[in-house]
């Protein structure tokens, strides 16, 4: 079908063509229930993989985009015409197939709204309605401070549903977000570009809130809606938060309270200069929790949601203050956090720089603080906390707001291996609130101690976010209820809104929406120029994907089957090398997709590799890894790697990349479960020199994908010595020759995880339906 006009969607025939093109961006038959390529994969290896001619490449063709990313969400026009549509045309989908659960005796009534009327019900991964009913028009916010077990008094923001300006009544479950980043502050002119994105219409002297998004609140209490909002009746409100709001507002409305904390020594909570380690942030929060039980607004019920920080502080809970949590949802957040800024042993100075200057402004800024709570009217209370922990200029501690003191405090992150870190953490010699003692193996997810609990778990990650390699990890590793879902995204474009009411419903109010039924993994297949598609499976990678091995070759080829002739191949380190300020190493900084295209320019400073064309559709599924055996001219040898599918008029995606330092080559034996990827320890005692002439093998792990490479393009490897932007490089280090090992049984090949063709993960049709564009896949095309 071609696409639907707008003056075609009020007829049934409209109706079922936009419903297929919404839902999942291909032509789909209206009579069926699934598509006709329900699966992709390899027909025959090694010979049916590549055909055409192989040709030599040595950098990208940049053009233009090939598809226009809108930031927001779908208009409500829009989402009210997907629903109408499911009921018209599309509900035999949601019927037919599983995962997920539907149910159709009718057709609701017009803009209905979430209704708890069996007639009308859908719960999918992302598309959820009817099991949980608005019952709020806004909401009020109070301050305090509670005081935690070594008296330490931490700040926190409440708030509540409310019906009419007054409290709905009955107690309620709580979702809590604990952050180090202001649980609400007054909006600077001095703001970091990063906060002015994420709160965008706030102007100095506005109220900004990690709560809050689409609301006002000018007297620091009562929410207020825009205009075209202020009337609407509760299910109404609850659609349009869908639209235009947070995902806090959204709970707010179906009845949850919402509490936001100002983690120990961050905000307006008093704690330690030198920063609290995991164990103690985790008991500040068992004890938030008991307290927040206890109040008559609460029923019990708590759970906690949130990314990045948000999302570690609920690893830190999980593993050592779980006792009255009963479900989390994190997100884009490491389990391990020397593997995050260290990936590879190599220090993500492009994020750390960024970060380092956003915290300090906002412990350092009076500008930039955080709203005293209610009781500190004068901000006598604020100014104490933060000059608490101020540290002197020049120390270890937070780095002071100058350019010059985050450069030194980065210079003495970048030279820390495993052990320094977790010393320097806390993490060594630890008193549990048991009475034991012991190592906590990694920060901030201690699985050791979160399977003790019965707290489930709903990791979330994307296949472009800096912490991609943990989501599944965590996941394999937990043995408490849990689930997994891998979208499309980066650290900043994810989109959690209906998935965490469906979530929350089940846990913390007893809705049986049947999320637990559906398989525990839910992962997104991007592909380029299209609409992901979402699969589930019960484990990640799914069972069944096995490597394809892709030889190097000294003429820039990746070539299957016989190995070529054993060669070398070299390229001199050039320290200007760089993926960009908009790759993903930077992390929360980015805008809604990421951008490599200055890999344009630092494919010609190192080595190129390219497949033949493509044969047939290549499902890549997993961890890809490089298997790099190579000698340096210097005693250090570093490399970065970058996978990319590479379309046949040059445009590529950047889908997958690995760092690594040559001196942490040592195999080392993994304290759990890698889903088969290498492990190095990354700590001092297992370090080994960097000879020159010397050769070294080490296996260099990807970020893992889903991705759906068409017939007809090339799978694309650039390899450099440096990446400018983003890695920290020593000023005292000369630019080595690195010489790669090709061919031969010993050669440098690239692994690519590939599902069987007969056992591809199945589609789930309506999953994510409304899935805002600009969410669609985290990387633009270059």
């Amino acid at each position: 079908y071609p696409p639907p006009t707008m003056t075609d969607w009020n007829t049934v025939p409209g109706m079922i063509q936009a419903l297929n093109h919404l839902i999942t961006g291909r032509q789909l038959s209206a009579c069926r229930s699934h598509p006709t390529e329900t699966h992709v994969g390899l027909r025959s290896m090694p010979s049916g993989l590549f055909t055409g001619s192989l040709r030599r490449s040595r950098g990208i063709a940049l053009s233009a985009p090939d598809f226009t990313m809108q930031r927001g969400r779908p208009t409500s026009d829009r989402r009210r015409f997907l629903r109408n549509a499911m009921i018209a045309a599309g509900l035999p989908l949601f019927v037919s197939f599983l995962p997920g659960r539907a149910e159709a005796r009718g057709s609701p009534p017009e803009d209905s709204g979430p209704s708890d009327d069996a007639a009308f019900r859908i719960s999918l991964p992302g598309t959820y309605r009817g099991y949980s009913q608005g019952i709020a028009d806004g909401f009020l916010r109070s301050s305090r401070y509670v005081a935690v077990r070594d008296g330490t008094r931490m700040a926190l923001d409440i708030y509540r549903p409310t019906l009419g300006g007054h409290f709905t009544g009955e107690p309620l479950p709580l979702v809590a977000m604990s952050t180090g980043y202001r649980r609400a502050w007054i909006m600077s002119d001095r703001e970091s570009p990063l906060v002015r994105r994420k709160w965008p219409g706030r102007q100095a002297g506005d109220f900004a809130s990690q709560a809050v998004r689409a609301a006002r609140l000018p007297d620091l209490r009562t929410a207020t809606w825009p205009e075209e909002a202020q009337h609407l009746a509760p299910a109404q409100l609850a659609d349009w938060l869908l639209d235009n709001g947070s995902v806090c507002e959204y709970l707010l409305m179906h009845g949850y309270n919402i509490a936001i904390i100002d983690t120990r020594g961050t905000g307006a909570s008093f704690g330690s200069a030198t920063g609290p380690s995991a164990l103690q942030i985790g008991q500040d929060l068992d004890d938030l929790f008991e307290w927040f039980a206890a109040r008559p607004w609460c029923d019990g019920n708590i759970g906690m949601i949130g990314a990045s920080w948000h999302g570690a502080v609920q690893h830190m809970a999980l593993s050592y203050g779980a006792r009255r949590l009963k479900a989390v949802m994190p997100q884009m957040t490491p389990i391990d956090q020397y593997l995050g800024l260290w990936p590879g042993g190599i220090y993500n100075i492009g994020l750390m720089r960024d970060w380092f200057e956003l915290r300090a402004g906002q412990d350092g800024i009076a500008e930039l603080s955080a709203l005293p709570v209610d009781a500190d009217q004068d901000g006598k209370l604020l100014r104490a906390a933060m000059s608490a922990r101020r540290p002197a200029e020049g120390t270890s501690g937070e780095p002071t707001a100058t350019r010059e003191g985050i450069e030194r405090q980065n210079a003495i992150m970048a030279g820390l291996t495993r052990d320094r870190f977790q010393l320097g953490q806390g993490l060594l010699d630890v008193s549990f609130g048991d009475g034991t003692r012991g190592n906590i193996a990694q920060a901030p997810l201690d699985f050791a101690r979160a399977n003790l609990g019965q707290t489930a778990v709903y990791s979330w990650n994307g296949w472009w976010d800096i912490y991609a390699r943990e989501g599944p990890m965590a996941h394999a590793n937990l043995t408490t209820p849990r689930k997994l879902l891998m979208g499309p995204w980066n650290h900043g474009n994810y989109w959690d809104t209906s998935e965490a009411l469906r979530w929350f419903d089940y846990w913390l109010k007893g809705i049986d929406n049947g999320i637990m039924e559906e398989p525990e993994v839910v992962f997104a297949t991007a592909q380029p120029g299209g609409r992901p598609l979402w699969r589930h499976s019960e484990t990640f990678p799914p069972p069944g994907v096995r490597d394809v091995h892709l030889a190097l070759t000294t003429d820039g080829l990746m070539t299957a089957g016989v190995a070529p002739p054993r060669a070398l191949v070299s390229f001199e380190t050039d320290d200007s090398a760089t993926s960009g300020p908009g790759a993903r190493a930077w992390g929360f900084s980015l805008g809604p997709q990421l951008d490599y295209s200055a890999l344009e320019d630092a494919a010609g400073k190192g080595l190129v590799f390219e497949s033949a064309p493509l044969g047939e559709a290549l499902d890549i599924c997993g961890y890809p890894a490089l298997r790099l055996r190579l000698s340096s001219s210097s005693n250090h040898a570093r490399v970065f790697a970058f996978l990319h599918d590479l379309a046949p008029d040059g445009r590529a995606h950047c889908i997958a990349e690995g760092w690594f330092d040559y001196r942490f080559r040592k195999p080392g034996i993994a304290p759990y479960d890698t889903l088969g990827t290498a492990w190095y320890s990354f700590a001092a005692s297992d370090m080994l020199p960097v000879v020159p002439g010397e050769t070294m093998l080490a296996t260099i792990d990807f970020t893992p994908i889903a991705w759906l490479a068409p017939a007809g393009h090339r799978l694309q490897l650039i390899l450099t010595g440096a990446d400018r932007d983003n890695a920290y490089q020593a000023p005292a280090e000369a630019p080595p020759v690195l010489t790669i090992l090709c061919g031969g049984e010993e050669g440098s090949a690239l692994q690519l995880p590939v599902p069987p063709q007969s056992g591809a993960p199945p589609i789930i049709e309506g999953a994510f339906a409304a899935l805002p564009e600009a969410s669609a896949v985290g990387v633009v095309a270059g």
